[in-house]
């Protein structure tokens, strides 16, 4: 998962640098676009690496309950 974070922080860090450099926008987007999918995996490997075990003993609730707040917690990020 680390891995997937740096990447996160590797995109952040070239956006900023885009910027600073005064690069087009068209440009820009793309970096920002490949943040947001750096982002979105990130999401994801953390709902598969987490989910069961977090639901067990950190998300009271019934199963339809901590299937929604999950679902909303997705819906949040996505």
């Amino acid at each position: 998962m680390l891995h997937r974070i740096n990447r996160l922080k590797g995109h952040s860090d070239a956006v900023a640098r885009m910027i600073e450099d005064g690069e087009c926008v068209d440009t820009i987007l793309t970096q920002v676009a490949a943040l947001k999918g750096a982002a979105s995996q990130l999401a994801v490997e953390l709902v598969r690496q987490h989910l069961a075990k977090c639901a067990a003993t950190c998300m009271p609730g019934t199963k339809d309950e901590v299937i929604r707040r999950v679902a909303n917690a997705l819906a949040a990020v996505m």
